[in-house]
């Protein structure tokens, strides 16, 4: 704990001396509001209001045009480190399957290419072998003076990164986005924008983003045997805190074969995969990196009375025995197979998971991620940086016609293929019971983005577990 304030310190210099970079990065200056609330969006915080004829209030105001069939080219990961389509569902279906998320992109993708004459091209690079394929090729395209792709769908710390370097185009310069508008991710677009510079934006059409929220789950046959409290009851109550998660793991942990060593083949009361959950206590806490001032520039809040705290509290956390803390990764199948076998009462994890516990024998729950005490008034769960995220290449020449596009496609995926995404794959394919459903509708109206968690993330994980 002695270097924390340095180290704070030395990356939060490193990090607002990007802001300069950042806010440059565009030759030609607009008049924006800049908006720096951090407002959370959720699938079914904002119901759609129909008038007579139909048409929805949230539907965008988007001149009648035909682009004849042109082909908008989006480059972006493939699903190889995943075991379903993540990356890739939301923006292209091939054809019609049956199965109900595949069959609304097809229908929205060809709703789209009748009204305005656009068809989806997607080009897919092999996330094992680079996350960062997609933004280096635009990069290098850019760079070229080429005219390659339209839209880059990529790795938020990647894409977020990579708006120093003077190749995207700012949103701001676009027509017609609305970014008030529900299908918009507000929080991602505060978040990572600058003065009046927006680089990076987030909706609906990049709906498994939300898969990277992050998330706990227990066991309830482990719990009940440990007579730990209702979980859920202490979330309803407020009591769901810092101080009771400490409490509640402790007399979980067993040294089941005996060895006398703590080890992945024992029991314990929490079982944490990677360092990214890790930084999810310091959002689940009120905790931000970096906040805005009245101008939309960042300013340091890392270095705080309580951010400090939460640190102190989550060293504690990962030194006791009730803690099975492994640091390589957070998709590692060894800590999965601890959670499914019985061998961890709770599990910090992210929502894309859920696949692999449908083959669970004993009942598992949801559950958010404990505040910092009872007097905070939300919970916090930030989107993993492995989450898609949009960019525009600069060399983009038709700019209405991109904004049509990604308008249009917001709000048809907004009106069809959210609903779809989150009462049909998550809360029925996934749940298990309606308290579970409460608690992902908790987790998805707190998501959180942040700033400085973009540009300090190689960094971050290792403070927090080191």
């Amino acid at each position: 704990m002695t270097n924390t304030p340095k180290k704070a310190a030395a990356l939060l210099l490193a990090l607002l001396m990007l802001v300069p970079a950042v806010s440059c990065a565009e030759g030609t200056t607009e008049e924006t509001s800049a908006d720096t609330s951090t407002s959370v969006q959720n699938p079914e915080s904002t119901e759609e209001t129909v008038d007579d004829s139909g048409v929805t209030q949230y539907a965008p105001d988007l001149p009648e045009r035909d682009y004849e069939g042109y082909e908008m080219r989006i480059i972006t990961r493939d699903d190889s480190m995943h075991p379903y389509p993540s990356h890739t569902r939301d923006i292209l279906a091939e054809q019609l399957t049956g199965e109900s998320f595949n069959d609304t992109v097809f229908e929205r993708n060809l709703l789209i290419e009748d009204n305005y004459g656009i068809r989806v091209v997607m080009e897919a690079h092999s996330e094992t072998v680079s996350e960062a394929t997609p933004q280096t090729l635009v990069s290098n395209s850019v760079r070229a003076g080429s005219d390659d792709y339209d839209l880059l769908f990529g790795h938020m710390i990647n894409i977020a990164n990579l708006a120093t370097s003077k190749v995207l185009l700012n949103w701001n310069l676009l027509p017609l986005i609305d970014f008030d508008k529900p299908y918009w991710n507000k929080s991602a677009v505060d978040a990572f924008s600058v003065g009046e510079k927006t680089y990076c934006a987030l909706s609906d059409m990049c709906v498994s983003s939300n898969d990277n929220a992050h998330v706990m789950v227990y066991n309830k046959e482990l719990a009940a045997a440990v007579s730990a409290p209702n979980f859920y009851e202490l979330v309803y109550e407020n009591e769901w805190t810092y101080d009771k998660f400490t409490e509640v793991i402790k007399n979980v942990t067993a040294d089941l074969d005996g060895n006398g060593e703590y080890e992945k083949s024992d029991r314990y009361g929490y079982l944490c995969a990677g360092g990214s959950s890790l930084i999810n206590f310091m959002y689940a806490a009120g905790n931000m990196l970096v906040s805005k001032d009245e101008n939309n520039y960042p300013v340091a809040s890392y270095y705080t009375e309580r951010n400090i705290n939460s640190y102190d509290w989550l060293r504690a956390l990962l030194k006791n025995t009730d803690t099975f803390y492994d640091s390589t990764s957070w998709v590692k199948p060894e800590c999965i197979a601890m959670f499914l076998e019985d061998r961890a009462m709770i599990m910090s994890t992210q929502i894309m998971m859920f696949e692999h516990l449908r083959s669970m024998e004993s009942d598992f729950g949801v559950l958010p991620f404990p505040k910092y005490d009872s007097e905070q008034e939300n919970y916090g769960h930030y989107v993993d940086g492995h989450a898609t995220i949009m960019a525009i290449p600069k060399t983009v020449s038709d700019h209405e016609r991109t904004a049509i596009f990604l308008e249009a496609m917001a709000y048809e995926s907004y009106r069809t293929l959210l609903p779809v995404y989150y009462d049909v794959l998550l809360t029925t394919k996934y749940m298990r019971d309606q308290d579970s459903r409460n608690m992902l509708d908790i987790v998805y109206n707190t998501r959180v983005f942040d700033f400085g968690y973009a540009y300090m993330y190689s960094n971050l994980g290792t403070s927090y577990s080191s």
